[in-house]
Order: structure tokens, then C-alpha cells, then sequence
């Protein structure tokens, strides 16, 4: 319906711009007056009928097309995901991260093996009665890295068995579901509006990628969506966390899900609640032999050189069963986060185990956090081999983080949405003002100047007082609708680069 008011608010808005000229006019004869007036009408239907056809074309669009397109944008977007958290080049595969099921966590298991890995999960899944899974692990386990690794894989088999109607894996971050924005607590607001909720949010988490909502909340109820839901912590609040355990029992054989979180969080909350149903698994430390075999092929032939020597002789060692005491060098990097870090600020210079060995477990982690700008910033320089300045990124991401409270230090993405809030609440809606101000204007000055200029082609003689009230009009009518948005909220979401490989993208963003 906007579709068709929008040009029918352009067609009557050119159309009263060229009366005005006419009665402004002096001297105007009725031929003149007619052909004008016929010209306008003409306009005026060829755009609302532009708009019609429009509007029938994007109602006609049905859910079975959404979800091919949303699967689409999935699959490139995990890609995109997958890249990053790993920082891979070529074909690198995540570590070998494997997986133990956790008894007593969860009202009834809902099958599956007792043990498995982050590589095979998609098979680990597709076992389970219900597919209701929670994984657990500590910071840096491989939980995020899980959770793209699985919608990948889920979404491929889906693709090649061409299965009508299955359900889309959608990873989402936990920290933005807020169920008690009214100040009610669970026990106030009830299954049924708890539940409700909790599906307004799924349909706010897919119309980020490009779905229009009314599509978005047909393919929630239709059961559609596989929900990925990421990061139970994250909240950092236990009421918040207990909420969405809550709605995951409601109907429990019918809401399959997956979900992550610290395995002390977990172990907290679910003394208030426990999921029905559901299996649970714990994200174990990579082995000594796993670790090696990470380092071997991320370095390539780098791996032989005499800066990694001496750690991979340690790591090695560990092996060793008959190894009374464990090299802390090697321990520490049973972590695959630490382990990504060590690969990642050594990949080029120094010597990690003359640097690290020495340290606790924490302060390396420390001290590889304090690193890695320096080095992601010399690895990852702009168009052209410039270096980013790592001060300049230390500092934009530090107004970032005090722009913006739900920034969290544990978050594994950052999101533009998250980071539109740095520029300030009026700075956004004012630059959109004059964005909008100088397209608008544009395309007014080029419409004034055609009445203005030629009007041989109008059959009008306009003299310059009609001239001046046409382009007044025009610009103000520009400028008034400016000023008008700046109230507006700025959805900066819908300038993502990825809307532009889906038809609802194009569209939304056009």
C-alpha cells in the first residue's frame, strides 16, 4: 500500500506544480489551460496504475519464495561469518573441537550419540527425536563457529535433497531479545504472552535480512525457522535467561532449537528452569594432537620455521601420556579462541613460545588481546597495500563501545546497526535530512527547469513570477519532507551490502 500512495502522492504533486504554473500564468489562454490539465490527468494515471501493478506484483509474492530467498541469503551470509571467525584463506577447515553430552541438565535428553564433533554436527543434529540442542562451553570454546558451521551444512543438505517446506537455520544473537521492555516479569506476562514475544522478535531478526514482515511472521507460524539462538549469557541477566528457556518448553515437541551459552551461566539458570527435551553437550579443549595438526596446516611452511620449532616440540611433548606435568604453553592453547589468536599475531614475525610460555592462561590471553589490532591491522591493510592505523581503529572502536551499551566485550559479531549508534541520536537523523534534501533537490531543479526553459514544449510562455513560484514550490515541498524525517528513526540495517543479492533486498533498499 505505501508502493501505491507513494506515487500517487508523486504523480498529484507534479500535477499541481504544472496548474499552479498554468494559473499563475498571465495572459493564459483555454487551449493552453486544457492541454496542461490533460497532460497532468495523463501523468497522474500512468503513475498511480505504475503504483498498482506494483503493489499487486509484491502482494502476489508468497511464502515458499521468501524462504528461497532467505535461504539464499543465509547461506552467503554464514559464508561471509564463517571467514571471519576463522580468518581462513582458501579451504581451511575450524579445529577439531569435539563435543560430550551432559546428563542432568535438562528435563528428559532428546537422543542422539554421547559424543560427536564441531565438523559433523549437522549429522549430530539430524539424530536427535526433536532437534532441540543445547551446547555449552566456556569463552573461546567454539560455540559461535558450531552454530555457523551447523547452518551451513544444514542449509547445503537442504539444497541437495531439495526438501519441500524444511526449516531455515537462522542464527540469532540473544542479547537483542528483551522480553520485559514493559517492566513485567515472567511470571506477570505468561506462557501465552511470553510466547508471543518471543515470535515477534524471530520476525524482527528476519526482516533484518531483507524479508518483508508480513512474510516474516508467516514463515515464524508456519514453523518455518530453525531459530540459532546464540549466546544465553550474553543477557547477563538470569531473569532475561530464564525467560527464554520458558518459551522454549511451550510446546516443546513442536519449537526445535539450538542454543549456546557459558556452561556456569547455564548450569545457574537452570536451577529455576529446565529445558523439556532437549539434549545438551559440552564444547570440550582441543587435544594436544588437534592442535598441532591446526598449527601444521594454518602456517603452511611456516610451520617448519625456527620461530614455531620450539612450539610445536612443546605441544608435542604433551602428547606424550607418560608426561608427568603439562606444558602450560601447550595447555593454554587447548583454547581454539587462543589458539586463533597465537596463529593470527605470530603469523608473520616473533616467536610465540619465548613470548608465552611464561604466562598464566589469563595474562596470555591478555596479552594476545592487546596484539591483535596491531597485527589484523598490518595483515589486512586497505585498497591500494596502505595500513590501517591501529590507533585509529583502537579508537573508533572504543567510542563505538561507549556509544553503545549493548556492545558486549563476548560478542563474536558486530553488526551496523550496532555501530550506527556511535555517531549520536541527532547527527544520523540530520544527515539524512540533507541526503534526502540534495537527491530531492535535484531532481525538483531538473523538473523546474524543463517548465522554466522549455516551454515551447509545454506550449507556455511562462513568465518569471510563475517561474519563481514553480521552483519555490518545488524546493520547499522538498525541504518540508526532509525536515519532516528528521524525526524519523534512522534504520541504517537496510543499507547492508548483502540485501542486494535477494529480490526483498532490492527492493527494500530501492
Amino acid at each position: 500500500m505505501k508502493v501505491l500512495w507513494s506515487f500517487a502522492g508523486i504523480a498529484c504533486t507534479v500535477a499541481l506544480g504544472l496548474i499552479v504554473a498554468v494559473l499563475v500564468h498571465e495572459g493564459g489562454r483555454g487551449d493552453e489551460l486544457s492541454s496542461i490539465g490533460s497532460f497532468a490527468t495523463a501523468l497522474a494515471t500512468a503513475a498511480v496504475a505504475l503504483g498498482a501493478w506494483l503493489w499487486r506484483r509484491q502482494h502476489r509474492e508468497t511464502a515458499d519464495e521468501a524462504a528461497d530467498e532467505l535461504a539464499h541469503t543465509l547461506r552467503n551470509r554464514e559464508l561471509d561469518a564463517l571467514g571471519q571467525l576463522l580468518a581462513a584463506r582458501g579451504d581451511l577447515s575450524p579445529a577439531k573441537v569435539d563435543f560430550l553430552v551432559r546428563e542432568h541438565l535438562s528435563e528428559r535428553s532428546d537422543g542422539g550419540l554421547s559424543q560427536g564433533t564441531i565438523a559433523d554436527s549437522a549429522r549430530y543434529y539430524r539424530a536427535l527425536e526433536r532437534g532441540r540442542l543445547v551446547v555449552l562451553g566456556d569463552s573461546g570454546a567454539g560455540k559461535s563457529v558450531l552454530l555457523v558451521q551447523l547452518a551451513l551444512e544444514l542449509l547445503n543438505q537442504q539444497t541437495e535433497e531439495q526438501e519441500p517446506r524444511s526449516r531455515l537455520p537462522v542464527r540469532m544473537n540473544l542479547a537483542s531479545f528483551d522480553p520485559f521492555h514493559d517492566g513485567r516479569t515472567v511470571d506477570q506476562l505468561g506462557d501465552s504472552v511470553l510466547t508471543t514475544r518471543y515470535d515477534s522478535w524471530l520476525t524482527s531478526q528476519l526482516t533484518q535480512l531483507g524479508i518483508r514482515r508480513q512474510l516474516a511472521a508467516q514463515l515464524v507460524a508456519d514453523d518455518r525457522v530453525l531459530p540459532l539462538l546464540d549466546g544465553l549469557d550474553e543477557a547477563r541477566d538470569v531473569q532475561r535467561s530464564v525467560a527464554v528457556l520458558r518459551v522454549l518448553n511451550v510446546r516443546a515437541r513442536f519449537r526445535p532449537f539450538v542454543l549456546t551459552s557459558r556452561t556456569t551461566w547455564f548450569e545457574q539458570v537452570v536451577t529455576d528452569e529446565r529445558l523439556c527435551d532437549a539434549s545438551v553437550v559440552e564444547l570440550q579443549p582441543l587435544s594436544p594432537q588437534a592442535v598441532r595438526e591446526y598449527l601444521v596446516d594454518r602456517l603452511g611452511t611456516h610451520a617448519a620455521d625456527y620461530r614455531w620449532r620450539t612450539a610445536l616440540n612443546a605441544i608435542e611433548s604433551a602428547e606424550n601420556d607418560e608426561l608427568k606435568w603439562p606444558n602450560p604453553f601447550a595447555d593454554a592453547l587447548r583454547s581454539p579462541w587462543r589458539l586463533y589468536l597465537c596463529c593470527t599475531i605470530f603469523a608473520a614475525s616473533g616467536d610465540p613460545y619465548r613470548e608465552l610460555a611464561g604466562l598464566a592462561p589469563e595474562e596470555m590471553t591478555n596479552q594476545l588481546l592487546a596484539r591483535l589490532i596491531p597485527a589484523l591491522s598490518e595483515q589486512h591493510g586497505r585498497v591500494h597495500g596502505v595500513e590501517w592505523p591501529a590507533t585509529d581503529v583502537t579508537s573508533w572502536l572504543r567510542v563505538m563501545a561507549r556509544r553503545n551499551e549493548r556492545l558486549l566485550p563476548d560478542t563474536a559479531e558486530i553488526t551496523l546497526p550496532a555501530l550506527w549508534p556511535a555517531a549520536g541520536r541527532i547527527l544520523p537523523r540530520f544527515a539524512g535530512a540533507v541526503l534526502q534534501s540534495l537527491t530531492g533537490w535535484a531532481l525538483a531543479v531538473a523538473v523546474a527547469a524543463f517548465i522554466v526553459e522549455y516551454p515551447a514544449v509545454l506550449s507556455i510562455d511562462t513568465p518569471w513570477p510563475a517561474k519563481l513560484v514553480i521552483v519555490t514550490f518545488l524546493l520547499s515541498m522538498v525541504g518540508a519532507t526532509s525536515l519532516m524525517n528528521t524525526g524519523m528513526p534512522v534504520t541504517v540495517s537496510r543499507l547492508s551490502t548483502h540485501l542486494w543479492r535477494t529480490r526483498n533486498g532490492r527492493r527494500t533498499l530501492i
